[in-house]
């Protein structure tokens, strides 16, 4: 651990029931004044957070909890680089200060890579407000990085869907089928392997709040991984055979269906008790605009900014193992050209279609 110097989107409920995400840079690729997504997304969690967080404060307030003297503790897990986890773990903060000013909060971001630390930590400077501490923790989001019973809310956004292939949990996958076609398997063990440490860091009442992309079938497909897979195979035909490489292994994303996520909770040994499992439906932001100006080259330069904003890391790790670290850059560069050259060629039918998880379970 390391301690730091002092919207309006339509949900439809179904309620029933890297690698390590890479340093993600949030909206910072795309330009000054475009639509930035990721904060949009992180903006309607940060109310989610303010609205539980405020039904935890009023119950141990009304029941003469205990724990209402204790300090909030919450926990942003895949951080990336700070601004989006700054809005999350800020909301948390502004809503324990209304409901009592004089309780302290303790909140952390959590990042695997330690030299993203620098810049994270330019976004969550201990300030100058008595009682608020912020602090770091490098580890992966998947594991228990706090002790036992210790946290009031946990939450991350946009880092839930990305498998960390490097984690101890792959020994329970035969190295045989590290495949595409145990990506479902993987997802499935890493998804009730975090929800298992997240039940023991969890103080009873306590309230793991998140976001991330899913998918509303098994067949659904995500226009953005597809973009990549078929830029990754076209840009590496010639100097690896398509037979000798999996592509869709280069960004280990895995979207999860309802019935994915909501599987783990079934299990009655886990102290989880799952409040809202919503699965909504997200038109592409830079289709809306392109609908607007019919302005096809902004559309196609501001998607491909946003799919390599979030993939270009994990890329770049994948192609190590296939080309020399001199050859690796470029590659990673006739990749995206390749990517913006096919949503140019044809704007309507690469138009990203996102489905939103928000998840709330509570400790019990």
């Amino acid at each position: 651990m390391f301690e730091s110097m002092n919207s309006t989107l339509s949900y439809e409920s179904a309620t029933q029931g890297s690698t390590y995400p890479p340093r993600q840079p949030d909206d910072t690729v795309i330009q000054p004044g475009s639509i930035k997504p990721q904060t949009q997304d992180a903006e309607f969690l940060a109310n989610i957070i303010a609205r539980e967080t405020g039904k935890i404060l009023k119950s141990q307030t009304s029941a003469g909890d205990s724990n209402r003297c204790l300090p909030v503790v919450g926990v942003d897990r895949g951080s990336g680089w700070g601004p989006n986890s700054r809005i999350l773990l800020d909301r948390l903060t502004q809503t324990v200060r209304r409901h009592d000013p004089r309780r302290a909060v303790i909140t952390y971001c959590n990042e695997r890579q330690p030299d993203t630390f620098g810049r994270l930590a330019t976004y969550h400077q201990n300030e100058s407000q008595e009682r608020i501490y912020r602090g770091l923790l490098c580890g992966s989001f998947l594991d228990q990085l706090l002790p036992s019973s210790s946290v009031t809310i946990v939450t991350s956004n946009a880092a839930l869907h990305w498998l960390d292939l490097k984690h101890r949990t792959m020994e329970r996958v035969a190295f045989s089928q590290r495949n595409v076609h145990c990506l479902a398997k993987i997802a499935a063990i890493q998804w009730r392997y975090f929800m298992q440490n997240i039940a023991a860091e969890l103080t009873p009442g306590g309230k793991l709040i998140v976001s991330f992309v899913g998918r509303n079938s098994a067949a659904a497909e995500h226009v953005p991984l597809q973009l990549l897979q078929l830029a990754i195979r076209d840009v590496l035909h010639e100097k690896v055979g398509p037979e000798q490489l999996d592509f869709r292994l280069a960004i280990p994303i895995y979207l999860r269906t309802l019935p994915e996520i909501r599987r783990p909770f079934q299990d009655r040994s886990l102290s989880l008790v799952l409040e809202k499992c919503q699965l909504a439906y997200q038109p592409c932001p830079y289709f809306e605009q392109f609908k607007r100006d019919r302005d096809r080259q902004r559309y196609a330069s501001e998607f491909t900014q946003f799919v390599r904003g979030f993939s270009s890391v994990a890329l770049m790790q994948w192609l190590h193992g296939v080309a020399p670290e001199s050859r690796a850059q470029q590659l990673v560069s006739d990749i995206y050209q390749n990517v913006q050259a096919r949503i140019l060629s044809d704007p309507q039918r690469w138009t990203m279609s996102k489905h939103r998880v928000i998840v709330i379970a509570a400790k019990a």
